[in-house]
């Protein structure tokens, strides 16, 4: 299977999942909080890696590096596995295969996050709580100054930022 034709039939699965293209990644709005994907093509091989993360929609879009939350973690391990390994376009996975194991697993490892981390208040519980939760700094500073009835000692490692 070509890249193209790979990043083609992801789009559509995701689409299906109320995800929206935008530029090189797909995003699923939600009221504060949205959740952002995207494939990271390996520099070595045609393998892509699956991204999955939070996006707060009050910081500006374009610039993502700074207004992400990588949550890969909080889906399951068996999922990212399987993923990972339909994402190696190198491997010998049937194309037609590949796509209908592709969207069975996302429909399950994507059905109803939306609902799980909808407001900065959840995202700031969910940052806290989850080891697999990897915040931007310019993160953590913008919710700790719109969220300032936080007390400090809440935010565990975080501070210090």
């Amino acid at each position: 299977m070509e890249s193209k034709e790979f990043k083609k039939e992801v789009s559509v699965i995701l689409k299906s999942l109320g995800f929206k293209k935008y530029k090189s990644f797909w995003i699923r709005r939600g009221k504060e909080v949205s959740e952002l994907v995207w494939l990271q093509r390996s520099y070595y091989s045609r393998l892509y890696y699956f991204r999955y993360q939070y996006l707060i929609n009050d910081l500006y879009i374009e610039d993502i590096v700074g207004g992400h939350v990588f949550a890969e973690p909080q889906l399951d391990r068996d999922y990212l596995e399987e993923i990972e390994q339909l994402c190696d376009l190198e491997n010998s996975i049937a194309d037609d295969v590949r796509m209908l194991k592709m969207k069975e697993i996302l429909n399950k490892a994507l059905e109803g996050k939306e609902k799980l981390v909808t407001t900065e208040s959840k995202l700031i519980g969910f940052i806290l709580s989850c080891k697999g939760a990897f915040p931007s700094k310019p993160v953590i500073d913008y919710l700790k100054k719109k969220h300032p009835f936080i007390k400090p000692e809440t935010w565990g490692i975080y501070k210090n930022w």
